[in-house]
């Protein structure tokens, strides 16, 4: 039977018993222990695997170029840091421009993980930070470029480890951007240009599952602005 409390009339409140005082004195305490024994919610992106992997940027795919004189000469900036580290242990690389046409490949396999060379257990994903960026060639520098980014990014990275995952790679984009146009000016007013903006590969437990049973996990990334669309390929492997 439902019943509805008037609240406008006056009601008789019970008298506490002497065991229900006792119960209320205990919860605080009750409440400690039961808290004390709740584990810490483990990271979404923890995969609690220990077989080595290894992470590497493979090809350049060019769905359509720039449109502009001659052929494109794109190449790829990447920025590569092991979070679970407690100081900056990063690369930063580059591959070497080619002249590419649509519908061309270009196969540069660069080693990214593990950062200091060779395979390493991905423990937690978020611990790998991979940012690519895309740039066509002109008359700027990489080298220049690429130093810079290296520089600007990883001062960056030292002085926000304490952000969250998702910030933490929007701040770090955004920089690297800044890190590349910055670099790429003053070139005879024919600047290497940035294709979109930088990116992040984000790596998913189910991937390195995959990669620690024995497959060759393909990952992309697609850079376009304007007319040009390039397809990044990385390879999570064991």
């Amino acid at each position: 039977m439902n019943r509805t409390l008037d609240t406008a009339q006056p009601r008789e409140t019970a008298r506490p018993s002497r065991r229900a005082l006792r119960l209320a004195l205990a919860a605080p305490a009750l409440a400690g222990l039961v808290g004390a024994a709740i584990p810490r919610p483990a990271s979404a992106a923890a995969t609690h695997i220990t077989m080595p992997l290894q992470l590497d940027y493979t090809k350049l795919h060019a769905n359509t170029t720039s449109g502009e004189w001659g052929a494109d000469e794109p190449y790829v900036v990447l920025y590569v840091a092991d979070l679970s580290q407690p100081g900056v242990v990063a690369l930063t690389l580059r591959t070497t421009f080619q002249k590419m046409s649509k519908g061309d490949t270009d196969k540069q396999p660069t080693h990214l993980w593990a950062t200091t060379g060779g395979r390493a257990p991905i423990a937690d994903t978020d611990d790998v930070l991979v940012l690519a960026a895309l740039m066509e060639h002109d008359s700027s520098d990489p080298e220049v470029i690429q130093n810079n980014v290296d520089s600007r990014v990883r001062n960056t990275l030292a002085a926000n480890r304490s952000l969250s995952r998702t910030s933490l790679v929007s701040k770090l984009r955004t920089e690297m951007d800044v890190a590349l146009d910055q670099a790429a000016q003053g070139a005879s007013g024919n600047d290497d240009d940035r294709i979109g903006g930088t990116k992040s590969l984000e790596l998913t437990p189910g991937n390195v599952l995959d990669a620690s049973n024995g497959s060759a996990v393909p990952l992309k990334l697609r850079f376009s602005d304007g007319h040009a669309n390039y397809d990044a390929t990385f390879t999570l492997s064991r």
